[in-house]
């Protein structure tokens, strides 16, 4: 069964890179919020007309309904507009919520909000025998620059205690 989730850019962005994203919605029913979708969507500073990758597939699920706009009645004020924004619809729905940006994250879980990192999701995608254990750790070495060494250590750790399927 489906759970329903809120998105955040970081984890957006960085899934992207992971080549995670397209298993998001075997697992997930998502909301975004409409300033997720401003971040996404928003062009580089530099070069202004290009649409980065990331943003085009956004793109084009958005346009595919594959998302669902909500708004936070209220909006906490500590991180970034889409940090904020969707860690406020996160508590008020009584969500999970999808995030990759380490202080938010870690901001979110103290709320008691259930909250899912890229490394997290891949660890998932391993326990479920959905990727093997040389694309989980190519995954993580992928997004090592771009994620917090502690969301990459605390999944590290846990491949320790899972016995390889067969096939591995």
């Amino acid at each position: 069964m489906k759970q329903t989730v809120v998105l955040e850019t970081s984890f957006w962005t960085v899934g992207y890179y992971a080549q995670v994203n397209q298993y998001l919605f075997d697992y997930f029913n998502i909301y975004i919020t409409n300033d997720v979708k401003q971040e996404i969507l928003q062009p580089g500073s530099e070069f202004p007309s290009v649409i980065y990758p990331y943003a085009k597939l956004f793109q084009l699920l958005l346009k595919n309904n594959q998302f669902t706009i909500k708004t936070p009645k209220g909006k906490i004020k500590v991180f970034g507009k889409g940090d904020s924004a969707s860690i406020s619809l996160a508590w008020e729905q009584k969500l999970g919520l999808l995030i990759n940006d380490n202080r938010p994250y870690q901001y979110a879980k103290n709320l008691g909000i259930p909250v899912v990192s890229v490394p997290g999701f891949t660890l998932f995608l391993y326990q479920n025998k959905i990727i093997t254990k040389k694309a989980f750790f190519k995954k993580l070495e992928i997004i090592k620059p771009i994620t917090a060494p502690g969301l990459i250590k605390s999944v590290q750790s846990h491949m320790e205690h899972i016995k390889p399927w067969e096939g591995e």
